[in-house]
């Protein structure tokens, strides 16, 4: 006898934010929007096909450093 899937019902995410307490609601979109940016970060230098140790003005390893940091604000990128 096969066995069956059983799908699990989705809610919108407004409706699952919602439930959230604003302060865990607003800690849980801070830490989604910095991990977007490290991410962005990482495919714009890869769409222009550029290798960590080809950035200007930086070393691979700050380069590196800057795609997988935790909190990273725009002005680290002005030198």
């Amino acid at each position: 006898m096969a066995k069956t899937k059983v799908l699990k019902k989705t809610h919108p995410i407004s409706e699952l934010d919602a439930r959230m307490k604003p302060e865990v609601l607003a800690k849980a979109k801070k830490m989604a929007e910095e991990e977007s940016l490290n991410i962005r970060l990482a495919i714009l230098r890869e769409k222009y096909g550029k290798k960590q140790s080809e950035i200007s003005k930086f070393t691979q390893t700050a380069v590196s450093k800057l795609e997988n940091r935790k909190n990273i604000r725009i002005s680290t990128w002005y030198y």
